[in-house]
């Protein structure tokens, strides 16, 4: 097994290789700067990147950006799930856990399972867990308290999954 830095140096260029070829399948136009900023990580820019993301930033709209990035993201990862071969994309979402490079951003956006940003989940699940051990248990105040709070926690993260689909539902509605 090649070292981390390897694994997700490939992992990387691996989402990057899907952007652009689902780019070039649908007609999309990308430009070398967002092309560049597909491969940018704050925590290993030099002067130049940075500069570079100066740049980018006074002349394009991030959230435009990265709604076309998730939406070609997102095509290209229903086209391979169509194909069965989702596994590559668990891989590299896998070797891309602890990283921070920006085209992890637009792979949330994108709503990608295994994505960064799916802790919502698993928060609102242990939550409603906790909601119905508390509930079974609500024969005092502290049982009861304990219910209310994951019934509190459950309620938020419900409707903060919600929430999120239909923003990017809306985001990435290209009426």
């Amino acid at each position: 097994m090649p070292p981390l830095s390897q694994r997700a140096e490939s992992a990387k260029q691996f989402l990057i290789s899907k952007v652009l070829r689902q780019a070039d399948s649908d007609g999309v136009m990308l430009s070398d700067f967002e092309k560049q900023m597909l491969d940018f990580s704050e925590g290993v820019a030099s002067a130049a990147d940075i500069e570079a993301v100066a740049n980018f930033d006074s002349e394009y709209n991030s959230d435009t950006y990265e709604a076309r990035i998730a939406r070609l993201l997102r095509r290209a990862y229903q086209h391979d799930a169509k194909l069965g071969q989702t596994h590559q994309w668990q891989d590299a979402l896998n070797a891309l856990q602890s990283e921070d490079w920006y085209i992890l951003v637009m792979l949330q956006q994108a709503g990608i399972k295994g994505a960064v940003g799916w802790n919502i989940t698993v928060l609102c699940i242990c939550a409603g867990i906790e909601t119905l051990i508390g509930l079974s248990y609500a024969r005092g105040v502290i049982g009861l308290r304990w219910a209310l709070i994951g019934l509190a926690v459950f309620g938020f993260c419900i409707v903060r999954q919600i929430v999120s689909i239909k923003h990017r539902d809306i985001r990435d509605d290209p009426d």
